[in-house]
């Protein structure tokens, strides 16, 4: 029999009172403490009232005031995992399945339900570690909070820290507006090198002739201005390179011989860059732009010594209730107003929401929200997601490429991450989802540079 440690408490949500009782012995046979409620009421006072390691929600328990009772327990505790034990012959809204950790059907199977408390024991000490780096990085003024407690942030903070632990090149890859920046000023911060300089490079595409983007010329480009003033001020610090997707090859052929230089102790200017960290972004697959012949292969292996994926925030919807009351906080704050609330209306509004500009558009509606809110609440009035629709939708069109291959590829690339997401990272299931052989999709994932 497995068996857990008897700190982890759970609240068990069931209305029926003999169904209740089988699941407290089910959980105590493995060591766990658990707390029994039967209305969503009674629910969400336990969680304000108390301390609780998981929760575990039977679908037959209905939400207060019309409103479904995971965005409220999320909301009252959003680092408790849930757990859903599924009626049988009940349908869960799909909406509603980003809120869960796990979900087990009826009859429960005993093996079944240990093998998954296993999992989310294991998600609860991720998060409490997750806790203590989100601490650490209070500490510092110069990085701002990263708020989150979903299972794709608590993998990119444990990512974080791994990479902060070294001193290898870093490559940071997600959407437009997850602000990348801030993570790698996090990643700075947690780093030996917290106390030394961060300079930031902004990539911007020049314009060249093929001949000049084949092979090194002696001219030099703004970037190369720019980089070799950085390594010669940074101290020993860190260098952001953002949007390196940008760089042309003779850009990246100079990069590449920077970081080489740095991380095998030879001279770069007369001087041994030993302790520099370089920490890249960019928003596209570099694999696909090394097929197309636009990137260098020695460069991105360089750079992928510790590649970090940034989730978009359409796939971390339990975030977003975090992010919207961070942000209405803060910016109450600078408005010189008390604190404002979103109402549960508001916020099922924004977490409905699809978000192309990912943290960067929820966070200007939220700004623009309490410049509108007339009361200390943010009603569903004054969340102006219509607005500014038009605007991500047209900026996001012009970033898109013309290119039908490079499109094609995207979007393959996309469907095989959410075929992983799916099936918790197992290939053999995801080849069967996506309806190839597990072969084809270990060629893929290599092609894509994607990390299971």
């Amino acid at each position: 029999m497995q068996h857990f440690s008897p700190f982890h408490s759970i609240l068990v949500i069931e209305s029926d009172t003999q169904r209740a009782e089988y699941m407290v012995e089910r959980l105590d046979s493995v060591s766990f403490s658990a707390h029994t409620v039967g209305t969503a009421s009674d629910a969400v006072h336990a969680l304000m009232r108390g301390s609780f390691d998981l929760i575990l929600c039977s679908s037959r328990v209905h939400g207060l005031e019309g409103f479904p009772l995971l965005p409220q327990l999320v909301r009252t505790s959003p680092n408790v995992p849930i757990l859903l034990i599924r009626e049988e012959g009940c349908e869960v809204d799909a909406g509603l399945l980003a809120y869960l950790d796990a979900e087990i059907s009826e009859p429960i199977d005993q093996a079944e339900l240990n093998q998954t408390l296993s999992r989310l024991t294991e998600t609860i000490v991720l998060k409490r570690r997750m806790n203590t780096l989100e601490s650490q990085l209070a500490k510092s003024m110069a990085t701002p909070p990263i708020v989150g407690s979903s299972d794709a942030m608590v993998r990119l903070l444990e990512g974080l820290e791994n990479a902060a632990f070294g001193e290898k090149p870093t490559l940071l890859q997600g959407e437009q507006g997850t602000h990348r920046e801030s993570l790698a000023r996090a990643l700075h911060d947690l780093s030996a090198q917290r106390n030394k300089t961060f300079l930031t490079i902004q990539c911007r595409a020049e314009k060249s002739s093929p001949s000049t983007n084949a092979q090194l010329t002696p001219e030099t480009s703004t970037f190369q201005k720019e980089l070799h003033e950085a390594v010669k001020t940074s101290q020993h610090g860190t260098i952001y390179i953002s949007n390196i997707e940008r760089l042309s090859l003779k850009q990246q052929a100079e990069l590449f011989a920077v970081i080489d230089d740095s991380y095998t102790a030879h001279a770069y200017s007369h001087e041994a860059n030993i302790g520099l960290r370089i920490i890249a972004s960019t928003n596209v697959s570099l694999e696909t732009r090394i097929q197309s012949g636009d990137f260098l292969k020695e460069l991105a292996q360089l750079l992928e010594h510790n590649f970090l994926e940034v989730p978009p925030l359409r796939d971390r919807v339990e975030d977003i209730s975090l992010l919207a009351d961070h942000w209405c906080q803060h910016y109450s704050k600078a408005q010189g107003l008390k604190p404002l609330k979103i109402t549960d209306e508001a916020m099922s509004h924004l977490a409905a929401h699809s978000w192309p500009g990912n943290l960067r558009e929820l966070e200007a509606v939220i700004q623009l929200a309490v410049s509108r809110a007339k009361s200390d609440l943010i009603t569903i009035t004054e969340i102006p997601l219509d607005l500014l629709k038009t605007s991500f939708s047209r900026a996001k069109s012009e970033s898109e490429s013309f290119d039908l291959k490079a499109t094609r590829q995207q979007a393959e690339a996309q469907t095989i991450r959410r075929a992983l997401r799916q099936t918790g990272g197992n290939r053999t299931h995801a080849a069967k989802l996506l309806k190839i052989s597990h072969r084809a999709l270990l060629y893929k994932l290599k092609t894509y540079g994607i990390r299971d």
